[in-house]
């Protein structure tokens, strides 16, 4: 018999849970013709420090004695890490894609990129710098642990754009993209593509605004985009898809809020050939010609009490669809089908009416208190008849008619499409936009992005994709945690913190010996549909 190697190998008994260390001696058997191992216990884990038994103990005394070293087992030779929160990520990284789709587009890097965002997630709102200390007590991908603003430099335009097309290309052509505008502020002034602004509290900060598209099925965030115009410059939807042209291939569906509706923008749409479902303010004449004849039928079906709480109808419209040749600025006017979806809820309409009297009791204090504010001007003006009195008094009378035109309109919405006919498939589709909102609450309270303060443009590009991967897993995270009601039992953070006092054991050189995964951890682990770690 040959001695090839010897390692240790950990079992736990589960009566006892004591944690039993045995010496494994591999070795060739001739007659066999197979590898063979043979094993011995040395003794017990107590507190994760190895403990060795009186026999083990006598063999060391006697080696001692015949003039050989002893192979006494340190405690130091134990490496002890937590594995329980990055496994979880592991596997969610090869459940949408990401790790592969990193792995093609930054192949040098993409274990660092991995290791910061694992950092990012688990260690939210602290800053980049802390990422050596935690990666020293955390299994994860990245083993070199370089210094992140080494690697911020290496994250180029062009990887980050084919990540993108690649993540894209994993959405369902059915799977409609929802995506809003927000703004992160720097308090860096170099950046040359940043806007001058003011915050809170009056310091003077920059801006940089960025779009997020997510998948309104998947909850998955797969692509942003950088803007260097204000929100308000950037408004036109048509910029915008320009701009997102290079990333957006095959079919796609937008769904867009309200204070994207103009004319311009909704041709923009028809004239690019994408499918929509956008908010509209009720107030438009294009609107209000469809509501009106609707209006006591809406409102019957909200006081019935319906399961769904409100009065809908649908209409099929047609919009005057204006296209401009490029070579001669022709303008084409066709009609182009659209479907209009209208709603009553009772409830909003008293919201509606609180809301709007809150407003002009602010309107009356103004004008009464003489603070006029430019921007209300035309609300003073619409709602009020002001007379001064010869004493400079200010009396004020409200003009019913114009109250009566907007308390009308309390209690209605509607929602415009080129795709969906059913008005409560529209509705369930359209209220999925929140998911954008909880984007950018996750980007910039989470992961640490309310103030991206890196020293140049190209560190500020890098930072802001690692955070978008990070973000990538708290979707997923999230999406699994609503969908189970995990949120009735833990918090993100709480879960996660659960998760992570999983340990992971290894000697040089060793196989790795988990420590012990107690049911809760386990239960965790099969919501989220994956096996325990081994």
């Amino acid at each position: 018999m040959r001695s090839d190697f010897v390692s240790l190998v950990y079992v736990k008994n589960k009566k006892n849970q004591t944690t039993y260390v045995y010496e494994s001696t591999a070795y060739w058997d001739k007659e066999k013709q197979q590898s063979r191992n043979t094993r011995v216990c040395i003794g017990k884990l107590e507190n994760n420090v190895f403990v060795p038994n009186k026999q083990y103990k006598m063999q060391q005394e006697l080696e001692q004695l015949k003039g050989t070293k002893p192979k006494m087992v340190s405690s130091s030779d134990f490496i002890r890490k937590f594995y329980g929160a990055t496994y979880l990520l592991d596997k969610i990284g090869k459940r949408y894609g990401i790790i592969d789709d990193l792995t093609r587009c930054f192949p040098d890097s993409y274990k660092q990129i991995l290791g910061l965002a694992y950092f990012l997630v688990l260690e939210d709102n602290n800053p980049m710098s802390r990422f050596p200390k935690w990666a020293a007590t955390h299994v994860h991908p990245d083993e070199k642990t370089k210094q992140s603003s080494d690697l911020l430099q290496t994250i180029t335009e062009k990887a980050i754009q084919q990540f993108f097309m690649l993540q894209i290309a994993r959405r369902d052509e059915q799977e409609y993209l929802s995506f809003d505008i927000s703004s992160v502020s720097s308090y860096e002034e170099i950046l040359n593509q940043l806007k001058s602004t003011m915050n809170n509290e009056q310091e003077v900060m920059t801006q940089i605004n960025i779009i997020i598209l997510c998948g309104q099925k998947s909850n998955m965030p797969v692509c942003y985009r950088k803007l260097s115009n204000t929100i308000a410059d950037i408004s036109p939807l048509k910029k915008m898809l320009k701009d997102l042209s290079g990333l957006i291939t095959g079919k796609v569906k937008f769904i867009l809020d309200r204070d994207f509706y103009s004319t311009e923008n909704v041709n923009a749409l028809y004239t690019n050939h994408y499918k929509f479902l956008m908010g509209t303010r009720i107030s438009l004449p294009f609107i209000q010609q469809h509501l009106d004849p609707a209006r006591a039928t809406l409102k019957k079906q909200a006081r019935k009490r319906s399961s769904y709480g409100f009065g809908k109808s649908s209409v099929m419209s047609e919009w005057p669809h204006e296209r401009v040749k490029k070579r001669n600025g022709e303008v084409i006017r066709t009609d182009k089908r659209m479907y209009v979806h209208l709603y009553y809820n009772e409830q909003k309409a008293i919201e509606d009416k609180t809301s709007f009297d809150k407003r002009l009791d602010l309107l009356e204090e103004e004008l009464y208190a003489n603070k006029r504010l430019p921007s209300h001007e035309e609300q003073y003006e619409k709602y009020f008849t002001i007379r001064q009195t010869p004493g400079r008094r200010t009396t004020l009378t409200l003009k019913q008619e114009a109250l009566d035109l907007k308390q009308k309109d309390f209690g209605y919405f509607c929602l415009i499409s080129n795709d969906i006919k059913d008005p409560i498939e529209a509705l369930d589709i359209y209220r999925s936009r929140a998911l954008i909102e909880k984007s950018f609450d996750n980007l910039k309270e989470r992961l640490n992005l309310r103030s991206a303060s890196e020293a140049s443009e190209r560190n500020l590009e890098g930072k802001l994709f690692l955070q978008f991967v990070a973000h990538m897993f708290v979707a997923a995270i999230d999406k699994t945690m609503k969908e189970n009601d995990l949120y009735r039992t833990y918090s993100m953070t709480n879960l996660l913190d659960t998760l992570d006092v999983i340990e992971q054991f290894q000697t040089p050189g060793k196989s790795p010996h988990m420590g012990k995964i107690p049911e809760e951890q386990r239960a965790l682990y099969a919501q989220f549909g994956f096996s325990i770690p081994t």
